[in-house]
């Protein structure tokens, strides 16, 4: 068998090996052909929210057909709809491959899964600055990272960042003013005591904390500290950055010389930031048409 064609099998033995060993897929929806998004009355429709990729864990595989679970944040359910079509990544070591697929049934709840059509075909795709393939095209949100020294300091941060989202939304979305092009690396009049920052890519996000792509030139400050102020860029969908606190849960190099970095959302200086997080999560997915 030629080489290019046993490659092209390994993708089955990735799916198998992601089931045995209790693993995830990650997917999002698939916008290529129009996929339509939700907006607020008079905003840019223009403008499509990018794409967040989600972890959910296979529960069983097949040649037709492979069920998961239902995409979760802060314990909040994200229903998907029956028919949704969708963008899925599935990677086991150096392996990624990403293909597109379809919701076939949907059980809901929150111990529900959703039923998908297992791909006829896969390309092999790159844990690279944008994962892009004649299948799909994904643009992942922006992150920023600082160190934080103190976290005490986070508590006012957190509730002026909740402040400004909300003002924002209250507006007509044609009145919002427009954020200045750095808007990502200003910290604000109401600030943490932060160190050292970093910039990555939003690679996907579970049920308590998010995915990092980080570059090679920033790779020594993801493990410096354990706390970090994060930044979460998801406009159009949230007229402004998202701020938390997180914590650095794991880390590894890939081939690429990209770290990958794990990271949890920390709600615990202030509780009652996590369902204000939760509820701006799920205001993007209902942009993203689900």
């Amino acid at each position: 068998m030629p080489a290019s064609r046993r490659r092209g099998e390994r993708w089955r033995q990735t799916l198998d090996q992601i089931r045995e060993r209790g693993g995830s897929l990650e997917i999002t929806i698939d916008r290529r052909d129009g996929e339509p998004f939700r907006t607020d009355p008079g905003e840019d429709v223009r403008t499509p929210p990018p794409d967040l990729l989600w972890r959910v864990r296979v529960r069983q595989s097949g040649d037709e057909r492979i069920l998961v679970e239902h995409p979760s944040a802060l314990g909040r359910t994200i229903e998907i709809k029956n028919g949704q079509r969708l963008v899925c990544v599935m990677s086991v070591g150096q392996n990624r491959w990403i293909f597109t697929t379809k919701v076939v049934s949907v059980t809901p709840g929150r111990d529900g899964v959703l039923e998908l059509e297992a791909p006829t075909r896969v390309e092999r795709a790159t844990r690279r600055s944008q994962e892009r393939v004649s299948t799909a095209s994904l643009s992942l949100p922006q992150v920023r990272c600082w160190m934080l020294r103190d976290p005490i300091t986070a508590v006012p941060a957190e509730a002026a960042s909740r402040d400004r989202i909300n003002e924002l939304l209250a507006m007509p979305p044609a009145s919002r003013p427009a954020l200045p092009d750095d808007e990502l690396d200003r910290l604000g009049e109401i600030a943490p005591d932060v160190g050292p920052g970093f910039k990555a890519e939003l690679a996907n996000i579970g049920g308590g904390g998010i995915g990092l792509k980080i570059g090679p030139e920033d790779s020594s400050l993801a493990e410096s500290s354990k706390l970090y102020w994060t930044r979460l860029d998801l406009r159009p969908a949230i007229p402004a950055p998202l701020d938390l606190i997180s914590r650095i849960a794991h880390t590894h190099l890939e081939s690429s010389q990209n770290t990958y970095a794990g990271l949890a959302f920390e709600f615990g200086l202030d509780p009652t930031h996590r369902a204000f997080v939760a509820d701006q999560i799920e205001r993007f997915m209902r942009h993203a048409g689900i």
